[in-house]
């Protein structure tokens, strides 16, 4: 495997820790960052890319922009083929905090499993290579974790979505969660993207990492959604409800593939309720339903209408209520594409402002009922899921430490947790 890694160091202690990884094992290294004379953990930002020059120049200048310095941001170039590599080197001669792994075109899931191998920090946040990030980012979400009473393994914050231009084209989803959150993320998917979730290394190697196997079966695109599942099923989940990502959307990118994230999407959904038998049968029908909704938006851009009507006909049987309103505002989307192709009338939502322009101000809150009442029922079950599973807590004084929840076993038919529709 051909790897390269600067020789510059991230801070004078991280030559030192360099040394000590060297000698003694990747550890140790680790450990010593939790007493850098700052008080402030080390954070290692993992930035898989390939093929990324269109955008990797923006990504690493709000990354090197953070407003927590003590980082060290590790490129992972992905067997890219365009102008990726030089633009990083530029980079890194700039800023010694950056390193570069070069490796053959392997999947951003590798890409990300050689990034936390690689990292020498206690905590690790992820960055496409086409996104963009707030400032303050790093900054908030390591309060969180130090000033956290309750003990998480990873943090997530809000997002928007963003053009090619960095122009904002709509704001992310209003509806957060945190503690114990595996109903609510598998149905809401609460964290949204790949580049808002930072977590404990420690953590991120327990749990294996990402998942390549998705994208070696030909349906990538929700590794991000696996992990984060993953991560939901055994540890508690912060979050920093500020829009702190800009998340690019465009032709061109991983998820702009509608009919692979839709098997992506559904094979990641039936893969964690196989992996989580205490589920009760409500939260099934839910995550279920909001799988096919998914499919259904995925078949209408992808003009497969068979998968349109099949999806509305799945979400029907889950969740009845949510297939009257799928079903209008599926047609309300094709009659307004209908009247932009006979009329030349767009029916895209207006640019807002420049994404670095707009402060990571907090959502409105949400007041969809329907969405609401969905949302409390699952709260109730993740509330019976953690007294079910027990979980056991130790905590460290340098960075609070959460030991994994006991993994679910199977109950016997019929007892099952139940709660009402």
């Amino acid at each position: 495997m051909d790897r390269t890694v600067s020789a510059a160091s991230v801070t004078p202690a991280g030559d030192i820790v360099f040394v000590l990884k060297e000698l003694f094992g990747r550890e140790i290294g680790a450990s010593f960052l939790l007493f850098d004379c700052s008080a402030r953990p080390l954070v290692s930002v993992i930035i898989p890319a390939y093929n990324a020059a269109q955008f990797i120049g923006r990504t690493l200048a709000s990354a090197t922009a953070q407003s927590y310095p003590h980082l060290e941001i590790i490129v992972v170039n992905d067997g890219s083929t365009d102008a990726t590599g030089a633009i990083v080197d530029e980079w890194r001669a700039r800023d010694p905090r950056i390193r570069v792994i070069t490796v053959p075109n392997g999947g951003v899931a590798r890409a990300r499993n050689l990034g936390i191998e690689a990292s020498s920090a206690p905590l690790v946040a992820f960055l496409d290579a086409d996104d963009l990030w707030h400032a303050d980012k790093i900054k908030l979400q390591v309060d969180r974790f130090i000033n956290s009473e309750d003990e998480i393994g990873g943090c997530y914050t809000f997002h928007r979505e963003i053009d090619l231009d960095d122009n904002v084209i709509i704001s992310g989803a209003k509806l957060s969660a945190e503690g114990y959150i595996l109903a609510r993320h598998i149905v809401a998917k609460l964290v949204g993207n790949g580049s808002s979730l930072m977590v404990r290394r420690d953590v991120a190697r327990a749990l294996s990492g990402f998942d390549p196997s998705y994208a070696d079966r030909g349906i990538g695109g929700c590794e991000d959604l696996d992990f984060e599942l993953k991560l939901a099923a055994s540890y508690r989940i912060g979050v920093v409800p500020f829009y702190l990502v800009g998340y690019r959307c465009y032709e061109g990118n991983m998820s702009s593939n509608p009919m692979r994230m839709a098997r992506g999407m559904t094979a990641t959904i039936q893969a964690h309720l196989d992996a989580n038998p205490s589920l009760p049968p409500l939260v099934r029908r839910y995550a279920l339903a909001a799988a096919h909704d998914y499919c259904a938006w995925a078949g209408l851009r992808a003009r497969r209408m068979s998968l349109v009507l099949a999806s509305v006909a799945r979400v029907a049987v889950n969740e009845p209520a949510r297939s009257w309103r799928l079903t209008v505002a599926l047609l309300a989307r094709v009659l307004a594409k209908s009247r932009l192709a006979l009329f030349g009338r767009s029916d895209t939502n207006p640019v807002l402002s420049h994404y670095l322009q707009l402060p990571a101000d907090a959502p409105e809150p949400f007041e969809d009922p329907l969405t609401l009442r969905r949302f409390a029922r699952l709260a109730e079950a993740d509330h019976a899921l953690l007294n079910h599973r027990q979980p056991a807590v130790s905590a460290d004084s340098s960075l609070s430490q959460f030991q994994p929840l006991p993994t679910a076993t199977a109950q016997p038919a019929g007892s099952q947790m139940e709660l009402s529709d």
